[in-house]
């Protein structure tokens, strides 16, 4: 079962009050976090993968705390659970922070004032969204990788990340000064609402180009269509079912053949691909969304203010 933590943040994106205030200027209008390193030049962070995420080991205000690390989140997220019980973290006031009836929508309060430490990487003053880990779905599972946060733009806005699958390992790098000593393509990042997309070719029996995706590694599976966000993208008929698992509820995909992917100048051959329903997801933002399970092909440094990504080398 596909585990998508937050590809759940696009509904955050609407115009929604909160205490008074639009939604979109609580989360994004707060100052961003200070960094300070205790080394110079770039910084090297290990992950493990699990549940097909990657999961780097951090600090939260001293508290051990395993984190997601996740395009598909513009806000740093907290999940108060076993591994945060040591802050006793205020919950109260959660609310849905969406669309009710969106089960990538999760039930949570703001919070200010975190200090977020990752090796020698220190983030102060960071604001993060608070949920409450009894309220997952599919707990289970989301207990069973090991995660109790989720940071994507807090660290991807402020430095150039490398990620290799095959040494399970992040490289930090100052944008100014880094260079791809050699690269197998890039393609290029569109951001809206500070989520990363791009367009890319399909090819199947025949192509369909201009295809919008959400770039979004807290997404454990390779490929995912919306039907009916194109024409030329319907559901597979009689094809197998099965469920994803979103921080607020479950979704429906079903499994299609398997297609060629064109990114830039790469072509990623017989990419595992799922439809989700059209009728049940947002239209007009994408034609769908690509995880984590198609870049670990390669390896890949994620480059916001370039505003691509560049695959370094297929593993």
């Amino acid at each position: 079962m596909p585990l998508r933590f937050l590809t759940l943040l696009l509904a955050l994106l609407a115009p929604l009050a909160l205490a008074g205030c639009d939604l979109r200027y609580a989360l994004f209008g707060l100052p961003a976090p200070s960094y300070e390193s205790a080394t110079r030049g770039p910084i090297e962070l290990p992950f493990r993968e699990s549940a097909g995420l990657m999961l780097v080991a951090g600090t939260v205000n001293g508290t051990p705390v395993e984190f997601v690390l996740d395009t598909g989140a513009p806000v740093t997220v907290l999940v108060n659970g076993p591994q945060l019980a040591p802050l006793a973290l205020d919950t109260r006031g959660a609310r849905k922070l969406g669309a009710e009836d969106n089960p990538a929508v999760p039930v949570g309060v703001i919070r200010p004032g975190f200090t977020l430490a990752f090796g020698p990487l220190t983030l102060s003053q960071l604001t993060a969204v608070v949920i409450e880990g009894n309220n997952m779905p599919c707990r289970e599972r989301f207990e069973k990788a090991g995660f109790a946060g989720v940071i994507g733009a807090d660290l991807f806005r402020r430095y150039v990340i490398e990620v290799d699958h095959g040494r399970q390992r992040l490289v930090l790098h100052e944008p100014a000064t880094w260079r791809p000593a050699a690269s197998v393509g890039e393609f290029a990042l569109d951001f809206r609402g500070g989520l990363p997309f791009t367009e890319v070719e399909l090819r199947g029996e025949s192509p369909v180009r201009a295809v919008r995706l959400l770039v979004d590694t807290g997404a454990n599976d390779t490929l995912t269509l919306i039907a009916g966000s194109r024409a030329e993208l319907k559901l597979p008929t009689n094809a197998e079912r099965r469920e994803s698992c979103f921080v607020a509820g479950t979704r429906t995909t079903w499994r299609g053949t398997p297609l060629d992917l064109v990114l830039g100048r790469a072509v990623a051959p017989q990419v595992a691909t799922s439809y989700e329903d059209g009728d049940k997801v947002l239209r007009g933002e994408r034609h769908g969304s690509l995880g984590i399970g198609l870049l670990k092909r390669y390896a890949f440094a994620v480059d916001y203010p370039g505003k691509r990504i560049v695959l370094l080398r297929a593993l």
